[in-house]
């Protein structure tokens, strides 16, 4: 009964340790490689005109198609390791005639769209899924017409003839290879260092058995103690009968 209870001490509180470490949520994220999941395919994700799946937003997915260089766009105000710079954002069509805007990398300074071309022909994506970018991120002055000041999906609508996916993908990489630097997606922030409450309640809850076992063990050790006594007691009162 013994060497069970120091198992069940040490077993227990062991677990207790683990779901300690557990509760702690750490900023492990690294803005070079935000996503280590495999990518899904843009088609499992969600379907053109709906909104991103909250659960989908900053995951990776991979799809594949042509770009379409007539309507690329730039997208100023954009930093990179604090260097001044544009997104280079570019329609992907896909086979089924719909799109989905890409950030295919970052350039230093206000190129003209037509400086960056993208490649030709068939190319395979793999990227950071976002959501359309809020109004206040919008530069404030005037764009020229190959510019766009937010990646917006209500402004690509007016200004792209295609149906439109939600959103838009940040590169990370595609077949042939892209030569522009990448961009960093904005989720790909660290998440900020907090508790997991539900593991911080099970840390404590094995630590509380690790004690039942003590006290029970320490009862048991007690009682024990007493029955011996009371035997020997008995053993005494006995000879002294005889």
């Amino acid at each position: 009964m013994t060497l069970l209870a120091v198992v069940l001490i040490v077993v227990f509180a062991r677990l207790g340790a683990w779901q300690w470490d557990r509760s702690k949520v750490e900023p492990v994220v690294d803005p070079a490689n935000p996503v280590a999941s495999e990518p899904r395919l843009l088609l499992a994700v969600y379907a053109p005109g709906r909104s991103v799946p909250p659960e989908a937003v900053g995951a990776p997915v991979a799809t594949r198609g042509t770009y379409d260089a007539e309507q690329q766009l730039i997208v100023p105000g954009r930093q990179s390791g604090g260097v001044a710079g544009s997104w280079v954002l570019t329609p992907l069509l896909l086979p089924d005639g719909t799109a989905i805007p890409v950030v295919r990398g970052w350039v230093a300074g206000v190129p003209d769209s037509l400086d960056v071309p993208p490649p030709e022909g068939m190319v395979r994506v793999v990227g950071w899924l976002e959501v359309p970018e809020s109004d206040a991120l919008r530069p404030v002055g005037s764009l020229a017409d190959d510019q766009i000041g937010i990646v917006s999906s209500a402004e690509l609508l007016s200004r792209w003839p295609y149906e439109l996916y939600q959103g838009f993908v940040v590169l990370d990489r595609q077949e042939p290879a892209s030569d522009l630097t990448p961009a960093v997606p904005p989720t790909a922030q660290p998440p900020p260092a907090g508790i997991r409450w539900q593991n911080f309640g099970y840390a404590f809850q094995w630590w509380i058995f690790a004690g039942f076992v003590v006290f029970f063990w320490v009862r048991m050790l007690r009682e024990d103690s007493k029955d011996a006594a009371a035997a020997a007691d008995d053993a005494a009162l006995l000879e002294e009968v005889r």
